[in-house]
C-alpha cells in the first residue's frame, strides 16, 4: 500500500489542489511543508496554473492579504519566489496595499521596502503620472515615446498607477494604439505574462475586497484590433489611416503572440466584457476567454491565423474550447458591412481553425434557446453559403449528428442522446438555393423528418405545405421539391381515415422503434397512461422520435388532446413533441390544437399549445362521421359546437375562453382553403414535378363561419369577440342586422362566468347602436324585421327579462334610433313577454330574485315619461293590459301607471283601447273619478274566466 504522503505529493504535482488546497494540505507534515520552498511543479510551482484564469489571479491577492494580516513574511517570500510572480504582483502595488490595509505588519513592510529599493536600483519604478498616463499616451506623438523607450526612461517592466488602476506600460501603449512603441518595448524585455489590476474603491469597497485582474497585453491587443475593424466596417471607404494602424497592430500581434507562447500563458483567460464580444448575446459579458476565443468573437481571420500558426500543435483536439471555436466565429455579432462580407469573414476564419490539430468540425453545441447545432447546421441556419460550402468540402457531415451523453444523478448513471439540427432543413428554412443542392450532392438525407411551423413533417411535406409556400411562393417551393425528389425524397402514403395504414414514422428510424411506438399508442387508447409514459421514458433515452403517427393520423400529442389526458400531454410537451402534430399530408392530419378545441373545448390544453408555439390557424382533420370529415381550423372547431343541454353555460364559457386564446394569437375567422388549389397543381405540372394522385385530388375543407355560428348562438360577448377579430367592411347589411338583434336581445351572457348587472344593458346597446348610425344604419334597419326571429333566447341573468323594457328604462338609449327600432319590428317583439303560469315565481319577470325592473315595455315607457315611445308602441297596437298574472307578484298595469303620473289624456286613450285596472288597483278609480268617470276594473289575467273586465260607473 502506498504511503499517504506519496499520494498527497502526487496530487500536488498534478496541479489539482489549487492555491488554497496546496497551502492547507502542505501544513499537515514537515515533509509536505518543505514543498512550499520548492518552486518546481513538484512543489509550490504546481499552483502556477492558477494564474491562467481571472479567479485564480484574484485568489493570490487574497493569500497576499492574509500574509499582511498575520505579518507572515516567510509565506510572502515563498510566493514571490515563484517564477514570474514578482512581475505580476510588483513590489510597488504590494507596498501600497500593505500600507493602506495593514501598516503595523512591520515584517512585511520591511521586506517590501527592501524589494522596492532593489527594483528602483534595477530601473523598475513607477512612471510619474504628470509625465505619463494611459490618457496621455494616446494623445502623445510617437517621437517622445520612442526617445523615452530608447533611453530607458520608460523601463520595459514599469507600471502606471492612476487612481485605482495599475497598468503595465506595455498594456497602456497598446490601449493607446502605440503599436510600434509597444513592439520596441517588447524587444527591450517587457513582460507579456502580466495583467493590469483594478484596486477596490476605498469608499465603497467591502473590507475583504481585493484588487481585480484586468486585461493582459495579448487580450488588450485583440480588443484594439477588433475595435479598429469595427470602425472600418462602418465606413463606406476605409480610411487609409485605419488600414495603416491595423497593419502596425497585426505586426505587433505576431510578435506578441510568439512571446506569449514562449512564456506559457497563451491560454490565459480574461473576463471579456464590452462591445464586439458575446457569441449569443452580442455586446456584454461572455465569461472568461482566451485570446483565441476573443479573436473568434471578433471574427478576425488574420488574428485567428496568427494564433493558429503559433499554437496549432499545442492545443488539445476534439473537446472543450477548441471544438467551440467554430461556433464562436459563426455566432459573432461583430458588425459587417453586409451579410456577404460576414459570410466571407467567417469562411476565412474557419479555414484557419481547420488547421488546428484534431479539431472536430462535427461537434455539437447547445444554444441559448436549447437548439443543438453542428458548425455546418449553424452556418446553414444563418444563411452563410461560403462557410457552409467550406465545411462541406472539409468533411463536415451533411446530416444530423447523434452523440451520446452520460450523466450521474444520485449515484445512478444515465445515458441520453443529443441530436443536432439538420443542415438540409436549416438551408431550406433559409431558402438557400446554393446550399440545398450542394448538401444533397454530399449525401444529405432528403427524407429527414423535421419540425417546421411547430408541425412534424418530412422535408418534402414541408416545402409543399402552406406555411413554407407563403414565405417563398409556389414557384420556389416547387423548385426545392424537385431537388428533393430527384435525390430520392418519397411522397409516402396518403392517410385518409378510415382506411388503415402502417405507422408513418421517420424513414431512417429502426423498425423495432416503430413497434414500440405502436405499443404506446395501444396503451394510450386503452387508458393505460402511466404504462405509456414509462415506456416513452425508455424510448426517449434511446433517441426515438415522439412525432410518429398512427393509422388514423393521430400523433401521441394530438391523441392526448383528443382524450383530454393532461399527464400524457404535459409529459409530451416537456420532451419536445411537435405542438402542430405528426407527419402526414393534409387529408387525415390530426392537429393537436384542433383536437383540444373540439368536443367541449379545453382552455388549459389550448393555452399550453399556443404558449409553446402552435399555429392558431393550422388546419387539421376534424373527427366525426365520414360525411362531416374536413380540414378545419381550431377556431372553426370551437364555434361549431352543439350548444344546448344542461351544461350549456359551462360549454359557452369554455368556448369563449378558447376562442379568445386563439384570436389573441392571430386566429382568423375566414373559412379554410384547399392547400393544393388548381393554381398550385398547374404550376407543379408546368415545372415537371410529378405529384401522386392523392395530392391532386381536392380536399374537403370546412366552410364553417365563426361569425355565422356566433350569431346563431346569440351570445353578445362571444359575438363581439369574433366580430372584433375581423377586418372592417367584411360583413353584409343582413349580417349587421343579425348582430344588432343579438346585442339587443341577449340578457344571459352565458359565455361569461359573471355579469356586470348594472352596465351590461348599456354596453350592449352601444354595440347595437354602432351598426344603426348614419347611412349604413338606414340599410341595416331594412333587414331588421326580416332577421329578428332568428335570435336565440335564453334565461335572463340581468335586466328585467324584456330587452325593450330594459332599453326604454335607460335614459341614454331613449332617442330616435330606439324609436326607429320600435317602428321597424313586428308587434309581437314589442309586447310584454309571456311567462307560463306553471313557472316558479323566482324566474318570473319582475321577481326580485331573478329580475331587475318591470318587463312591460309600455309600462316602462309610461313611467319614464317617454311620450314618443308610448305613442310608437300604441301605434304598433301593443296590448294595453298586462299579459301575466301571479298571486304573489304585483305587476302594475299601464292604466295605473298613467293615472299615478297624472297623465289623464293617455289614460283615456288606454281605456278607449280596452285597458283596465287590476282588482288591487281599484282604489285609483275612486281617487281619479273627478277626471275620468268610467274606469274598467279586471279581476284576473286575460286568459282567466273572469276576463273581460267589469266597468265601474261613478
Amino acid at each position: 500500500m502506498k504511503d499517504p504522503e506519496e499520494v498527497t505529493t502526487a496530487l500536488i504535482a498534478s496541479g489539482m489542489m489549487g492555491f488554497r488546497g496546496f497551502w492547507k494540505i502542505s501544513s499537515l507534515s514537515k515533509k509536505l511543508l518543505s514543498l512550499r520552498d520548492d518552486t518546481t511543479t513538484l512543489g509550490l510551482g504546481s499552483v502556477c496554473s492558477e494564474f491562467s484564469n481571472e479567479s485564480g489571479r484574484n485568489e493570490v491577492w487574497r493569500f497576499i492579504d492574509n500574509c499582511f494580516r498575520f505579518d507572515h513574511v516567510k509565506s510572502l517570500q515563498q510566493l514571490l519566489a515563484l517564477p514570474g510572480v514578482s512581475d505580476r504582483y510588483p513590489s510597488l502595488l504590494l507596498t501600497q496595499r500593505v500600507l493602506e490595509k495593514y501598516p503595523n505588519s512591520m515584517n512585511c513592510v520591511g521586506f517590501l521596502v527592501e524589494e522596492r529599493t532593489n527594483a528602483i536600483a534595477r530601473g523598475e519604478y513607477q512612471m510619474s503620472t504628470e509625465i505619463l498616463s494611459c490618457e496621455r499616451i494616446a494623445a502623445m506623438p510617437s517621437e517622445p515615446l520612442k526617445l523615452m523607450i530608447d533611453r530607458d526612461l520608460i523601463h520595459p517592466r514599469s507600471w502606471i498607477v492612476v487612481d485605482t488602476l495599475a497598468c503595465p506600460v506595455l498594456c497602456a501603449l497598446i490601449k493607446g494604439d502605440k503599436f510600434e512603441e509597444a513592439n520596441a518595448l517588447l524587444e527591450n524585455g517587457a513582460k507579456a505574462d502580466v495583467c493590469a489590476w483594478r484596486r477596490p474603491d476605498p469608499i465603497v469597497a467591502q473590507a475583504a475586497a481585493v484588487p481585480k485582474s484586468e486585461l493582459f497585453p495579448l487580450c488588450t491587443l485583440v480588443h484594439r484590433l477588433g475595435s479598429i475593424s469595427r470602425e472600418a466596417e462602418t465606413q463606406v471607404i476605409t480610411a487609409p489611416h485605419l488600414i495603416e494602424r491595423r497593419e502596425k497592430g497585426l505586426s505587433l500581434f505576431r510578435h506578441l503572440a510568439k512571446v506569449v507562447e514562449q512564456t506559457g500563458c497563451l491560454e490565459w483567460k480574461e473576463k471579456a466584457q464590452g462591445a464586439g464580444v458575446g457569441g449569443n448575446g452580442g455586446d456584454g459579458d461572455m465569461g472568461e476567454c482566451t485570446a483565441m476565443q476573443l479573436a473568434c468573437n471578433y471574427r478576425d481571420a488574420e488574428m485567428i491565423g496568427v494564433l493558429v500558426d503559433v499554437q496549432a500543435n499545442c492545443l488539445e483536439g476534439g473537446k472543450g474550447p477548441v471544438s467551440d471555436l467554430p461556433f464562436l466565429v459563426l455566432q459573432s455579432r461583430h458588425p459587417s458591412s453586409s451579410q456577404l462580407s460576414r459570410d466571407s469573414d467567417c469562411a476565412a476564419a474557419l479555414k484557419h481553425l481547420a488547421e488546428l490539430k484534431r479539431i472536430d468540425l462535427n461537434s455539437i453545441t447547445t444554444g441559448e434557446w436549447g437548439e443543438t447545432h453542428t458548425p455546418l447546421s449553424l452556418a446553414c441556419s444563418l444563411g452563410m453559403v461560403q462557410s457552409g460550402m467550406f465545411l462541406l468540402d472539409t468533411g463536415a457531415v451533411p446530416n444530423r449528428v447523434w452523440k451520446q451523453q452520460y450523466r450521474t444523478v444520485a449515484g445512478r448513471r444515465s445515458r441520453s442522446v443529443v441530436v443536432s439540427a439538420s443542415p438540409l432543413f436549416q438551408a431550406l428554412t433559409q431558402f438557400s438555393e446554393p446550399l440545398v443542392p450542394r448538401l444533397l450532392e454530399k449525401g444529405a438525407d432528403p427524407n429527414e423528418k423535421v419540425v417546421y411551423a411547430w408541425r412534424a413533417c418530412t422535408l418534402l411535406q414541408m416545402v409543399l405545405d402552406l406555411p413554407f409556400r407563403s414565405h417563398v411562393g409556389d414557384a420556389t417551393a416547387i423548385k426545392f421539391a424537385k431537388m428533393l425528389v430527384n435525390k430520392g425524397a418519397q411522397f409516402g402514403v396518403d392517410i385518409a381515415p378510415p382506411d388503415a395504414h402502417t405507422v408513418f414514422a421517420p424513414l431512417a428510424a429502426p423498425v423495432n422503434e416503430n413497434t414500440h411506438l405502436r405499443e404506446v399508442f395501444t396503451d394510450v387508447r386503452g387508458g393505460r397512461i402511466d404504462s405509456a409514459i414509462t415506456e416513452l421514458q425508455n424510448l426517449i433515452a434511446r433517441g426515438i422520435d415522439l412525432n410518429g403517427i398512427a393509422p388514423d393520423g393521430h400523433s401521441l400529442l394530438s391523441l392526448a388532446c383528443h382524450l383530454g389526458s393532461r399527464p400524457l400531454f404535459d409529459f409530451l410537451l416537456q420532451h419536445g413533441a411537435a405542438v402542430g402534430g405528426g407527419a402526414g399530408w393534409w387529408r387525415g392530419r390530426q392537429n393537436p390544437l384542433v383536437n383540444a378545441a373540439d368536443n367541449f373545448p379545453n382552455p388549459k390544453l389550448v393555452s399550453a399549445l399556443l404558449q409553446n408555439g402552435a399555429d392558431a390557424n393550422a388546419v387539421g382533420w376534424r373527427a366525426g362521421t365520414d360525411a362531416n370529415r374536413a380540414l378545419t381550423s381550431p377556431l372553426q372547431c370551437v364555434m361549431d359546437q352543439i350548444v344546448g343541454g344542461g351544461r350549456q353555460d359551462i360549454l359557452l364559457q369554455s368556448m369563449y375562453k378558447v376562442a379568445k386564446l386563439l384570436i389573441d394569437k392571430g386566429a382568423v375567422c375566414t373559412p379554410s382553403r384547399d392547400p393544393v388549389p388548381p393554381t398550385f397543381l398547374n404550376a407543379a405540372e408546368n415545372a415537371g414535378l410529378q405529384l401522386p394522385p392523392f395530392l391532386k385530388e381536392s380536399h374537403r375543407v370546412s366552410q364553417v363561419s365563426a361569425l355565422e355560428k356566433a350569431m346563431q348562438i346569440g351570445d353578445s360577448p362571444l359575438l363581439q369577440l369574433v366580430r372584433e377579430s375581423m377586418a372592417a367592411g367584411l360583413t353584409s347589411n343582413e349580417e349587421d342586422a343579425r348582430m344588432v338583434t343579438v346585442h339587443l336581445c341577449d340578457r344571459a351572457n352565458e359565455s361569461q362566468e359573471s355579469v356586470d348587472q348594472k352596465g351590461a344593458v348599456l354596453r350592449q346597446w352601444r354595440l347595437a347602436e354602432g351598426f344603426l348610425k348614419g347611412v349604413a344604419g338606414t340599410q341595416v334597419f331594412g333587414h331588421l324585421s326580416q332577421v329578428w326571429p332568428r335570435c336565440r333566447r335564453a334565461l335572463a341573468r340581468f335586466g328585467s327579462g324584456s330587452w325593450l323594457a330594459d332599453l326604454i328604462g335607460q335614459e341614454a338609449a331613449r332617442g330616435p334610433i330606439l324609436l326607429q327600432i320600435i317602428q321597424s319590428l313586428p308587434k309581437e317583439e314589442l309586447e310584454e313577454i309571456h311567462i307560463p303560469a306553471t313557472h316558479h315565481p323566482s324566474i318570473l319577470p319582475g321577481s326580485t330574485t331573478r329580475r331587475d325592473g318591470d318587463f312591460s315595455p309600455l309600462v316602462v315607457a309610461i313611467r319614464s315619461l317617454w311620450d314618443d315611445g308610448v305613442n310608437a308602441l300604441l301605434e304598433k297596437g301593443v296590448d294595453v293590459n298586462r299579459r301575466n298574472f301571479h298571486p304573489n307578484v304585483y305587476l302594475q298595469s299601464p292604466l295605473c301607471a298613467a293615472l299615478d303620473l297624472g297623465k289623464f289624456e293617455l289614460a283615456q286613450v288606454l281605456i278607449e283601447r280596452g285597458a283596465g285596472l287590476l282588482f288591487e288597483e281599484s282604489n285609483r278609480a275612486e281617487t281619479h273619478k273627478s277626471r275620468i268617470r268610467q274606469i274598467p276594473i279586471r279581476k284576473a289575467a286575460p286568459n282567466s274566466p273572469n276576463w273581460p273586465p267589469m266597468p265601474v260607473r261613478r
